[in-house]
C-alpha cells in the first residue's frame, strides 16, 4: 500500500522493534541524511528496505514523529478513525 510519491528515509539503527512497540519518533541521527521541509509525509525504512513506519518529517534532533506502523496512508480518513477511537474511548459509558 506504499504512496510511491512519499520520500522513504532509512534507518541506520536496529530500531523496528522499538518503533514496533509504540515509540513516538526517530531521532535524526538514527536516520541516513535527508532534507526534507518539516510537515512532510515520510516512510520509515529499515536497511534492508522493509517498511517500518510512517509519520512526519521534523527539522530538529528528532528527524521523523511516528504516527503509525501500520502500511497504511497518514491522511484525512486516517486521522479521522483515530479521533474517532479516541472519542469511543474517552466517553462514559
Amino acid at each position: 500500500m506504499a504512496d510511491s510519491n512519499e520520500p522513504i528515509l532509512r534507518i541506520r539503527k536496529n530500531l523496528g522493534r522499538v518503533l514496533g512497540a509504540g515509540h513516538p519518533w526517530v531521532y535524526r541521527d538514527a536516520l541516513e541524511h535527508f532534507d526534507l521541509p518539516p510537515g512532510t509525509p515520510v516512510q520509515v525504512h529499515d536497511k534492508k528496505g522493509a517498511f517500518v513506519a510512517r509519520g512526519f518529517a521534523e527539522a530538529g534532533a528528532i528527524g521523523v514523529r511516528i504516527f503509525t506502523t501500520r502500511d497504511e496512508p497518514v491522511g484525512h480518513s486516517f486521522f479521522e478513525r483515530r479521533f474517532k477511537a479516541c472519542l469511543l474511548y474517552t466517553s462514559p459509558s
